[in-house]
């Protein structure tokens, strides 16, 4: 078993307790397994199913993962704001799926990175103008938000060069794939710690 599929495997295997607990927490209000069940169907899929289907789905994940990601980052917005954006985020996301020409066009992936770095980044700026009793680090999204900044900046680093170092040097691009697999571990341990705030 190479170094590649041994990550992937403990990756999924994250991903699964990550679904496991967030099902099973009774004091746990958010609904992260959505986004934990969408993940471990996805990455399963493209890992089994797909040599034998040939059809990838990773576009169709990667909208809804940035529709999820603004759904579960609701509360940033006032909840008329937050119907428009999230109607616009699914108009995009309709335009975007019908005028890909393959999985990883630049449109669809524009639109995961634009969600995974505004959201966050919009919490954080609500947390810092506001003032509560609870301490940053004992909420939920402090942790869901700093996991997923840290993790859309590798897959920046890792897409922007996708098709240049797949034609040019390819062992390299299986360098960077192999350094985000660690990555991916490391968000899924951080989205772990997440699901045990209260807040």
């Amino acid at each position: 078993m190479t170094d590649v599929n041994i990550l992937y495997h403990v990756y999924i295997s994250l991903a699964l307790i990550c679904l496991v607990i967030s099902l099973t927490a009774r004091n746990y209000p958010k609904k992260l397994w959505i986004y934990f069940l969408a993940v471990f169907v996805t990455d399963v899929y493209m890992y089994y199913g797909y040599p034998y289907v040939q059809y990838n789905i990773h576009a169709i994940a990667m909208a809804f993962y940035s529709l999820f990601f603004l759904w579960y980052y609701r509360e940033v917005f006032s909840r008329r704001v937050f119907k428009m954006v999230f109607s616009i985020g699914v108009l995009i996301s309709v335009i975007c799926l019908f005028s890909i020409s393959n999985p990883y066009d630049i449109k669809i992936i524009g639109l995961l990175i634009s969600s995974f770095i505004s959201l966050p980044l919009l919490w954080f700026h609500k947390e810092i103008k506001e003032i509560n009793q609870n301490k940053i680090t004992d909420k939920n999204l402090f942790w869901v938000s700093s996991g997923m900044i840290m993790w859309v900046t590798f897959f920046i680093f890792k897409m922007i060069p996708l098709y240049f170092l797949y034609t040019e040097d390819r062992r390299f691009l299986l360098e960077i794939d192999l350094i985000f697999q660690y990555v991916n571990i490391i968000f899924y341990f951080i989205l772990l710690k997440s699901l045990f705030c209260k807040v």
